[in-house]
């Protein structure tokens, strides 16, 4: 797939980089799905539930994406065995880079799917529990790992609770399974297999060295 197994470097972070700082709507999100799972349903069109990831409560408050342009569906395959190099991370945290078989290996199987940041982010989703509405608005948050520079997040912020969906204690509740199944569904809704064009990321949009105002 790559060159010799090696880890590609522009995956990383480093020196200079940055949180990504121009506007986000243009942009895709990119998440790979599990190995020989069906991307979508034959009936509706729309990407299955093993697609996005289950159980839904575990992944829905915070799901794991990747800005799709100069990460590109080949480093979907990608699969790290370290789970340390998953943690967050600054984005200028000095990598060392990832050795095949060791930290990380390719898989083929895996599938990915996208969505368009602009469709998703801001937007409200709801779910009733005992007679009261929680709402909740989508966050796309550019959260680097150390193995991922370009590592983003779909989260929620709870209106009602004044805090981020991830950061609540509370899974298993009644209210958490409705309001994942709820952002399951609006997922659903936006998600794309079909490869988007690719709109350019310009390097000061990401690297302190020399940035402009968007």
């Amino acid at each position: 797939m790559f060159e010799q197994h090696i880890y590609p470097e522009i995956l990383l972070p480093g020196e200079n980089k940055c949180i990504f700082c121009c506007s986000l709507d243009e942009y895709h999100l990119i998440r790979f799905s599990p190995p020989d799972v069906k991307l979508t349903d034959d009936v509706s069109g729309h990407l299955t539930d093993k697609a996005i990831g289950e159980p839904s409560s575990t992944h829905m408050p915070d799901l794991s994406t990747s800005l799709f342009g100069i990460y590109d569906t080949e480093h979907t395959k990608i699969k790290i065995l370290k789970t340390e190099l998953t943690e967050y991370c600054e984005p200028n945290y000095q990598a060392t880079i990832p050795i095949y078989s060791n930290d990380f290996i390719f898989d083929t199987n895996r599938g990915f799917w996208f969505i368009r940041i602009g469709e998703i982010n801001g937007k409200k989703i709801e779910c009733t529990h005992r007679g009261e509405t929680i709402e909740a608005f989508c966050i796309i948050e550019h959260t680097p790992t150390k193995c991922n520079f370009w590592h983003f997040s779909v989260r929620w912020y709870i209106t009602g609770l004044n805090d981020n969906w991830h950061n609540l204690e509370v899974r298993g509740n009644n209210w958490w399974r409705k309001l994942a199944h709820s952002a399951r569904i609006f997922i659903k809704g936006f998600g794309i297999t079909n490869e988007p064009e690719k709109v350019a990321i310009e390097i000061n949009c990401y690297n302190s060295s020399g940035l402009i105002n968007h």
